[in-house]
C-alpha cells in the first residue's frame, strides 16, 4: 500500500480554527459593547475551543493583552462600567 494513502484521510482543523478565531475577534471588535455581540463572540470562542485547545492558550493571551492595555491607558470616561460588565458576562455564557 504506497504511504499516500495512509496520509490521504488525516484531517487538520487549521483553517476552520483559524476563521472562527477571526470571526470571535471580529465580532468582539466590531462594533459597541452589546449583549448580544458579547454572546456571539463567546459562542465563536466555545465553538473555536471544541475544533482546537489550542484556543484556550489564545484566549488566556488575549485576556492578558485586554488587562494590559486597561492599565496601560488612562481611564476613558465614555465607557459604561455596566455595559462593559454585561458584554463580558454574555460572552462567559456564550462560551
Amino acid at each position: 500500500m504506497p504511504r499516500f494513502f495512509l496520509t490521504s484521510v488525516e484531517f487538520r482543523p487549521d483553517t476552520l480554527w483559524a476563521a472562527l478565531w477571526l470571526a470571535a475577534l471580529a465580532v468582539f471588535l466590531a462594533g459597541r459593547l452589546e449583549t448580544w455581540r458579547g454572546f456571539a463572540g463567546g459562542f465563536l470562542l466555545g465553538v473555536d475551543l471544541a475544533v482546537s485547545l489550542k484556543t484556550g492558550l489564545c484566549i488566556a493571551a488575549l485576556a492578558v493583552a485586554a488587562i494590559a492595555v486597561a492599565r496601560a491607558v488612562p481611564r476613558p470616561t465614555t465607557v459604561d462600567r455596566r455595559a462593559l460588565r454585561r458584554f463580558t458576562i454574555a460572552a462567559v455564557l456564550g462560551r
